[in-house]
């Protein structure tokens, strides 16, 4: 880690604020860290390859289902001039795609092995890490960009941990991706974590060719969800994670900014998206530890909304061919592939809903198909326990874990005053772009 520090004054709404930047690690760096890289070389390559089926990038992964057309560091300028660059996969010989972006400072260097608790079959390796996997989404008719975030690698720029910046960087990029001439005009976003979370952000925005967001686990205000969650400073995960960043230039210091300003100011109301701005179709997937991605269900705008609560982990619960998805629903393979599915228009496209309530001390979770009800009764802690999420990487703090029991009960409680029965056997329609 560098201890290289800078400072720049820069304006938030009606406030001039001076952030705290640290030099980003450098290309040449053997610490990989959060990307969990071990031997994939950082390098400039602009061109287009054909990576052909049945090729493999690493032992026990997926083979290519079909052929994929590989267009490598696309650089792309913003409205101030940065230039961010992307890795863009497409079926070969294919056009009028809809698009997923997949967006964040973690690299894109190839192969991405598959995170802890995933089997290396359940991926290819040509995803980002938390991220879609293009050998799985190019083979169902869409294409799958991987982004560098300003600041990250060879992306221009400082990193910015979301807010503003982030958000028109993904707008201007959303509109150069619909003008392509292999895209349909449409672009979703999905991943977890910082892939998540950034689809807040942009979805806030509501940029015209944004058909539908997917966000895992991705949490709601840097301020009150992370560095200063429940008034206690609790920066070991986020410090650890800045870190990590590589890149050319700076990476903002989120430790140094809560030590500097651990009062709410216009700096840190940047860093929570707009929540009630969004209007665009969102599948949602939380946990019960991640409360705040529930709220973020409860508080958008949006007319076409549907939440999954899961109780495993975000990385196990991500990768689109799990055994019990297959099972589940049998029309599909993927759960995110209901959300994307609104990119074409889809109104055949499987729908999950989760509805929650909770009668006394239990919970009721019904999973919506347009032909078939699942529905599973019982303790709240059968489905995950605050317990168990919310300390990885950050350190156990006690009085930060009794503030999670004691906001989700709440929470929990006030849920059940203010929604509605959810009776066995309800339908709810099928979801489409209007």
């Amino acid at each position: 880690m560098t201890n290289e520090i800078s400072y720049e004054t820069l304006q938030f709404g009606t406030e001039r604020i001076e952030v705290t930047f640290r030099k980003a690690l450098p290309l040449d760096t053997q610490n990989r860290g959060i990307e969990l890289q071990t031997h994939s070389k950082i390098e400039f390559k602009p061109g287009i390859s054909t990576l052909k089926k049945g090729a493999t990038f690493f032992e026990n992964g997926v083979a290519l289902p079909y052929d994929i057309t590989w267009q490598r560091d696309v650089g792309v300028k913003m409205r101030d001039g940065v230039t961010i660059y992307a890795d863009i996969f497409l079926p070969v010989d294919a056009d009028n795609l809809p698009a997923i972006l997949s967006w964040s400072p973690y690299g894109k260097t190839l192969p991405q092995p598959a995170p802890p608790g995933v089997a290396p079959s359940a991926v290819s390796g040509l995803q980002k890490f938390e991220g879609p996997d293009p050998a799985y989404w190019c083979n169902h008719g869409y294409a799958v960009i991987n982004v560098d975030a300003r600041g990250s690698f060879f992306s221009e720029g400082d990193i910015y941990m979301w807010g503003t910046t982030s958000a028109n960087d993904c707008n201007d990029f959303i509109q150069w991706t619909a003008a392509q001439s292999w895209c349909n005009g449409k672009v979703a976003m999905s991943g977890n974590s910082w892939l998540g979370i950034i689809q807040w952000f942009t979805a806030a925005h509501n940029p015209p060719h944004l058909a539908a967001i997917a966000p895992w686990e991705g949490h709601i205000d840097l301020y009150r969800c992370d560095v200063l969650r429940g008034g206690i400073r609790d920066t070991a995960f986020n410090n650890f994670n800045t870190s990590t960043q590589i890149g050319m230039n700076r990476i903002e210091d989120m430790t140094a900014m809560a030590e500097k300003y651990p009062l709410m100011n216009a700096y840190w109301k940047d860093k929570a998206p707009q929540l009630e701005k969004i209007t665009v179709p969102a599948y949602i997937v939380a946990s019960w530890g991640g409360h705040h991605t529930i709220d973020a269900f409860r508080r958008i705008s949006s007319r076409e909304k549907w939440l999954r609560v899961h109780n495993t982990g975000e990385w196990p619960d991500c990768p689109p061919d799990r055994g019990d998805v297959h099972v589940r629903y049998p029309a599909r393979t993927s759960l995110d592939d209901r959300t994307a599915g609104f990119c074409r228009g889809d109104r055949g496209t499987v729908l999950a809903f989760c509805c929650i309530y909770a009668p006394g001390s239990h919970a009721h979770l019904a999973f919506f198909h347009p032909n078939t009800v699942e529905s599973a009764r019982g303790p709240v802690a059968s489905y995950g326990s605050p317990w168990r999420f919310g300390s990885m990487g950050g350190g156990f703090h006690p009085l930060r874990r009794l503030f999670d029991v004691w906001f989700w009960c709440i929470r929990l409680s006030l849920a059940a005053a203010r929604l509605p029965p959810c009776p066995y056997g309800l339908r709810y329609p099928r979801g489409r772009i209007r």
